[in-house]
């Protein structure tokens, strides 16, 4: 999380407890938009910044469903399989989306899963919307996605994210080694309760 709060101070010069304390805030609004899905759920977080929780909150959209179709891609690289097959009738949308971690994991050949790693839990994820018919369409084989919950972006939008982030490739590829990798896990309910003082 240190490292997250430090880049985010840095990206919108502000200090580290401002940007702990915005990073929090703007959490906790997400968390209210999709704790309804799953309440025992967990959100992974991993790339957050200001800039893209502020659009998830002003924009996003649920997607209570699986994937509708599959245009597989390349495995744990959505964000480069949603930028190469989009076009004037598939959307990206970036957001979150809600994945059996456990299944996601055996899926990807992992046999050996830690039990804090056994839940179901929302991370940062790219996919495709059909314009005509909204429908989800998924570029990731294999990730045990149970529901979206995001916004449309464009190729630029994408880029300048990650910019602000100064990282890449986004996502590790899901090993053993890196199950778990560079993220903290929070229990929804948890934080929902912490901001209401409970």
């Amino acid at each position: 999380m240190n490292r997250l709060i430090r880049r985010n101070a840095e990206v919108y010069e502000m200090s580290d407890e401002e940007a702990h304390s915005l990073l929090s805030g703007l959490l906790t609004e997400i968390i209210k938009k999709i704790d309804h899905i799953n309440p025992d759920a967990f959100t992974t977080i991993s790339d957050f910044c200001v800039g893209f929780m502020e659009d998830l909150i002003k924009k996003g959209k649920m997607f209570n469903q699986k994937a509708d179709s599959l245009l597989p891609g390349i495995p744990n690289e959505c964000f480069d399989n949603c930028m190469k097959m989009s076009n004037s009738r598939l959307k990206m949308y970036m957001g979150f989306a809600l994945t059996d971690n456990e299944q996601a994991a055996i899926e990807h050949g992992c046999t050996d899963i830690p039990e804090e790693m056994k839940f179901c839990g929302w991370v940062i994820h790219c996919w495709l919307v059909d314009k005509k018919t909204g429908k989800v369409i998924e570029t990731s084989p294999k990730n045990g996605v149970l529901a979206y919950f995001g916004f449309q972006v464009n190729v630029d939008y994408i880029r300048n994210w990650v910019r602000a982030l100064k990282q890449y490739p986004l996502t590790p590829p899901l090993t053993k080694k890196a199950v778990g990798h560079n993220t903290i896990n929070v229990k929804n309910s948890d934080v929902l309760a912490t901001a209401s003082g409970g």
